[in-house]
């Protein structure tokens, strides 16, 4: 189909831009662009010339089309009476400033469409030569603003068939037929990179209001040329103010108010002028203006009587150009209350239920949901203070939501419709774990031999038992009646399964009718994981509940060296490099009794994994105890407000302790107590099993080889109140034999230990000088001191155990230690090697460490060293190949 007569108008202004006059007696040379993507591409040329232009034939190739383009009106080859080929008559002719428009249809590009003309009936034939172009195409020009627009800027998106470049604003002209004065093309931008297939044209609007266009008007400077015209949409500029946002309704509850708002816009900017009214906007002239309500939002006063208020706002420039906005209804209503609710029900299968409310309030509509309250996803129907459901099969609940136009709404509880469906025995038989409540009840229901429901009939049921296996049901009896009411079923109370394994029945009976409930017992496995760390001695033994002498036995692979025997003990020591995760099952039984399988998983932590950022591990693992603490939750109680206790606590992999930072945080939780705590590094011929003396040994006096950094809170004990001092091969302030030593305490002030802040304790220990900082993280303040100490010629070494102490004697504490950090801080040794080389060099007993070079002390890019690590002479040592750059080495620890 061609275009419309206005479109065609259009095109004819884009084609007078687009081509020259044509001077008389020649062939007239011209391009169109091909039809893409359904496009309907057409080239207009105008009669210039001093005569009229002849034609006598269709175009050749006969794809092509011509028609004369007049004014509105377009004439397509032949229309007869209009545009023939007819010498003899005028409607063959193109007169003076009439077109002549080539339509290449599906002609490909490249094609030259010859149409034969001249100037007078029977003069010179000449030819138009159209050339099917190919390039890109204008295939969108969208107004991207919103419409109608006061903008003084506005921006079009123009889209071609593919990427060009080179587009300018010489490309485009304004279709302005409501003559908009100040226009101006202010950019033409590609959205991407040139060249590109998408470009936004920015004008600047000028001044006036009406309709404005963007024409394309071609190959001006574009590469490669864009032949064909194109007509875009319009923006339409109005001289009324312009409404974007309405003023809206709304319900209120009475004694109270709203504010109403309008947002509109002038052409070329400005602030238009408002004025509130009482009324509508439909019948203005009845409204009343509001009395200095002349902003673009109105409150009005406090609503106290219920009821429909309209208003409306005029926006207005001046007096004749105004817009009026719709109006806005505020609704004054009595908010919404349930003041009787509904009650559940219960009915048989597919019958209804019902349920009413009654509720006050102005307008109250309801609404009723098949649900939880509060789940509006099911809508059941309603606007009545009474709903009957549909015909229900199962168990359903229902609730109602109460509303009006204000903005109150009252929600009901949850009504349930308890339905009773056929009456079948739920099973035969039940399962549950020793010690453990049935999940669903024993139950039985009765009907008589037609099917019909029985109801009010006593169930009786007695738990019989087998080889010790029973339970009780609630209130630990062995037998309950219960009535079946008008539900014709019966729910014994529930029930729980005593703690021995087995099967047995449960009975169920009405006069001389029985139902046998099969009841099994099944044992439990009481944990099903644990985990051991390599290079240690580790046990755990598994445990059940319900089996006597059951025998335990496992399938799936066991880690290296660790075995389960019959009796459920995991054990072994599992060597360096067998971490992982170890998925077993094990299973419990006893001859024919129910046995019980679990899924088990055995964790193997490496060393590395637990020296490298040595930590209390959640529950302590790799940590010796003694004394009867725990740790649980990365907390370690040296006391917990009981007499005589005295504990130690040691992780079991000896650490360096040449240099090392520590922190932990330690908390007097009951305040004023006694006697204290002890963070100690030792090589005691007791190991892992050191434990000193109690009260004010603080459990470290006696341990030899050691040296501790010991925490009093004892006022009265010897030695000095509370304060610290430094204990060395188990001396504090007393011997291992309980004698005092006459050592004193060091306050600690202002930080006060047994004042019940938990104290943030962080120790750095470097050439020789132990820093300690106590920071109470409650009050803020701050302990600090520098003891200078030789850890490890105290020591004999420089790695060792480390780990913490704590005792109370006649006055009791509850001490906590938690957040344990250890970072050792070795240091690399380098010496002079065979063949050129460079032997780096630390301690043997650092784990954990990577040695990483750099050429650039100061850079960032430092790479793992691929050397191998020997230890010798108790050192770690590397050996490296000479190089000819410069390099830096350090040593850091694993994540």
């Amino acid at each position: 189909m061609r275009k419309s007569p206005l479109f065609s108008v259009l095109l004819g202004v884009v084609a007078w831009l687009a081509f020259c006059a044509v001077s008389p007696a020649q062939n007239i040379n011209s391009t169109v662009a091909p039809n893409i993507n359904g496009s309907d591409n057409s080239v207009d040329i105008q009669n210039n010339s001093s005569g009229d232009w002849y034609f006598f034939s269709s175009p050749t190739p006969a794809g092509a089309q011509m028609s004369r383009v007049s004014g509105l009106s377009e004439f397509v080859w032949p229309s007869t009476g209009n545009f023939a080929p007819d010498s003899s008559e005028e409607v063959n002719r193109i007169y003076q400033g009439e077109y002549l428009r080539v339509y290449p249809e599906s002609l490909a590009a490249g094609t030259v469409i010859t149409i034969p003309f001249s100037y007078t009936p029977s003069g010179t034939r000449y030819d138009f030569l159209v050339t099917v172009t190919s390039g890109a195409q204008v295939t969108a020009i969208n107004a991207i603003d919103a419409n109608p627009t006061s903008a003084a800027t506005v921006h079009w998106a123009v889209s071609f068939s593919s990427a060009i470049s080179g587009v300018t604003a010489a490309n485009f002209a304004f279709n302005n037929p409501d003559s908009i004065t100040g226009l101006a093309i202010t950019s033409v931008t590609a959205n991407t990179a040139q060249p590109a297939t998408n470009w936004t044209v920015t004008a600047n609007t000028g001044t006036g209001t009406g309709i404005l266009g963007l024409n394309w008007a071609g190959h001006v400077s574009e590469s490669p040329s864009v032949p064909n015209s194109f007509v875009g949409q319009y923006y339409n500029f109005s001289q009324y103010p312009i409404i974007s946002q309405y003023p809206a309704s709304v319900g209120i509850n009475v004694n109270s108010t709203a504010t109403l708002s309008v947002v509109a816009s002038l052409r070329g900017g400005g602030t238009p002028n408002y004025q509130w009214y009482s009324g509508t906007s439909v019948n203005p002239s009845a409204a009343v203006a509001i009395s200095g309500a002349t902003s673009s939002s109105y409150t009005p006063p406090t609503f106290t009587s219920l009821g429909s208020y309209q208003y409306f706002v005029r926006v207005y420039t001046t007096v004749a150009f105004y817009t009026d906005s719709s109006t806005a209804v505020i609704t004054v209503v009595d908010p919404p209350q349930i003041q009787t609710k509904a009650t559940s029900t219960t009915i048989a299968s597919n019958n209804t239920a019902t349920f009413s409310v009654t509720a006050t309030g102005t307008s109250l509509t309801y609404q009723w949901y098949n649900g939880a309250s509060g789940d509006t996803s099911n809508p059941a129907g309603g606007n009545s203070a009474t709903f009957t459901s549909p015909p229900l099969s199962a168990n359903s609940s229902f609730w109602v939501q109460v509303a009006n136009p204000g903005p109150t709404v009252a929600s009901s509880g949850t009504y349930t419709a308890t339905v009773i469906t056929t009456l079948q025995p739920p099973q035969t038989s039940y399962g549950v774990a020793v010690n453990s409540a049935l999940s669903s009840a024993l139950s039985v229901t009765a009907k008589d031999s037609a099917g019909n429901l029985i109801s009010d009939l006593p169930i009786t049921f007695t738990i019989g038992s087998s080889g010790g296996a029973s339970g009780t049901f609630a209130g630990n009896v062995t037998q309950s009646t219960v009535d079946t009411g008008s539900k014709a079923g019966a729910n014994a109370p529930a029930f729980t399964a005593n703690s021995v394994a087995g099967v047995y029945d449960v009975v169920a009976n009405y006069s001389t009718l029985s139902s046998d409930l099969t009841v099994t017992n099944y044992p439990v496995i009481n944990t099903a994981s644990a985990t051991f760390a390599t290079g240690l001695s580790n046990s755990f033994t598994i445990t059940q509940t319900g089996l006597t002498s059951p025998v335990f036995s496992p399938t799936g692979k066991l880690p290296t060296a660790v075995t389960i025997n019959p009796q459920g003990v995991l054990s072994g020591t599992p060597p360096l490099g067998t971490g992982g995760v170890y998925p077993l099952g094990i299973t419990a039984r006893t001859g024919t009794l129910p046995s019980v399988t679990i899924d088990f998983t055995l964790t193997i932590v490496e060393k590395s994994n637990l020296v490298n950022h040595p930590s209390f591990e959640t529950n302590g693992l790799a940590w010796a105890l003694n004394g009867g603490p725990t740790i649980v939750n990365n907390v370690f109680q040296p006391t917990d407000g009981r007499a005589g206790e005295d504990r130690s606590v040691w992780l079991e992999y000896p650490l360096y302790v040449g240099a090392f930072k520590a922190s932990f945080i330690y908390q007097d939780v009951d305040q004023n107590g006694a006697d204290g705590a002890a963070f100690v590094l030792q090589n005691s011929a007791n190991g892992t099993a050191a434990l000193g003396i109690n009260g004010g040994g603080l459990g470290y006096c006696g341990i030899d080889t050691s040296i501790g950094l010991l925490m009093n809170l004892y006022s009265g004990a010897l030695g000095g109140a509370s304060g610290i001092m430094i204990g060395t091969n188990g001396v504090g302030a007393y011997t291992g034999a309980g004698v005092a030593s006459g050592r004193s305490y060091q306050s600690t002030s202002p930080v006060n230990l047994d004042g019940g802040n938990p104290i943030l304790v962080t120790l750095l220990y470097s050439n020789q000088i132990l820093t300690v900082t106590f920071s109470d993280t409650i009050s803020g303040s701050v302990y600090n001191t520098q003891i200078p100490v030789d850890i490890s010629a105290f020591l004999g070494t420089n790695a060792a155990y480390v780990g913490f102490t704590g005792s109370e004697g006649g006055v009791y504490s509850s001490q906590t230690i938690s957040d344990f950090s250890y970072t050792p801080l070795p240091t690399v040794g380098a010496t002079a090697g065979a063949n050129n080389t460079v032997i780096l060099s630390w301690p043997g007993s650092v784990d954990g460490f990577v040695l990483q070079s750099n050429t650039n002390l100061d850079g960032t890019n430092w790479v793992t060293v691929p050397a191998s690590i020997n230890q010798t002479n108790n050192l770690n040592q590397a050996v490296l190949s000479p190089s000819s750059a410069p390099s830096f080495y350090r040593l850091t620890l694993t994540p």
